[in-house]
């Protein structure tokens, strides 16, 4: 689907939905079964991805967040854990087309909350291909806080921190060419282009990333948000579909 003509589904949506509501505070990552979050794209899109259930015990007692509607990461999974300090912690994916997984032992802290521009972390990684196997490589990564910016989510205001990522050292075939960390595509910037690849919002989630073009946030659904009514999630995948 066109990024035009999906937006302008999304926006015929957001006529009849319920507000978004404002967020849960102290996490930058809701993870709940059924929150979901809905984005266009600038090049293709929309994307559309769900909490489908609780912590999973056999992939390390993780979150699964799995791509409902995607042009290009359809049935995308990848997992997600918090903790009480607001940090977020992703701990692999696996794909449906074509078949691959990579998950994180121990899983990349991609958040270091709370965010405060300037500050950096650095997260070393052994890769797995499944919880428990043997290592097939691994990879350091720094990551670094820019300075917020103002973000528009379904007409309200938000202030989002980026977190840029370096791949220090690497020794697994795909991540960082060919596929993200969490398992979407991979989009090389031109030489000398900085491109912030994820940006958050306290109490919403990721609401911006780099994967082929950037994807923005339109409207999502979190479990006990202020002002938030749920919406039917089986007609709203209906209707970009």
């Amino acid at each position: 689907m066109k990024p035009i003509a999906s937006l302008l589904l999304i926006m015929a949506w957001l006529s009849v939905a319920a507000p978004a509501g404002s967020g849960v505070p102290g996490t930058y990552l809701p993870l709940e079964a059924g929150n979901r979050w809905a984005y266009t794209g600038e090049l293709v899109g929309p994307d559309i991805k769900e909490v489908a259930s609780g912590a999973d015990p056999q992939f390390y007692n993780s979150f699964p967040i799995i791509y409902d509607v995607s042009d290009h990461s359809l049935g995308l999974r990848n997992y997600w854990s918090t903790n009480d300090d607001g940090d977020v912690f992703l701990h692999g994916f696996a794909r449906l087309s074509p078949r691959i997984s990579r998950f994180y032992e121990p899983p990349l802290k991609v958040v270091d909350g709370p965010l405060v521009p300037g500050r950096t972390w650095t997260s070393a990684i052994s890769v797995v291909e499944f919880p428990g196997g043997p290592a097939i490589g691994a990879f350091e990564i720094q990551y670094t806080t820019t300075d917020p910016v103002v973000v528009v989510i379904a007409g309200e205001s938000y202030h989002a921190h980026g977190v840029l990522e370096s791949l220090a050292t690497i020794s697994v075939a795909g991540i960082g060419s060919e596929w993200t960390t969490d398992g979407r595509p991979f989009d090389l910037a031109k030489e000398g282009d900085v491109i912030v690849p994820h940006w958050w919002v306290e109490g919403i989630g990721e609401v911006r990333y780099r994967s082929i073009g950037i994807f923005d946030l339109v409207d999502f659904f979190i479990q006990g948000a202020v002002g938030n009514d749920d919406m039917s999630w089986s007609e709203l995948k209906k209707g970009y579909r």
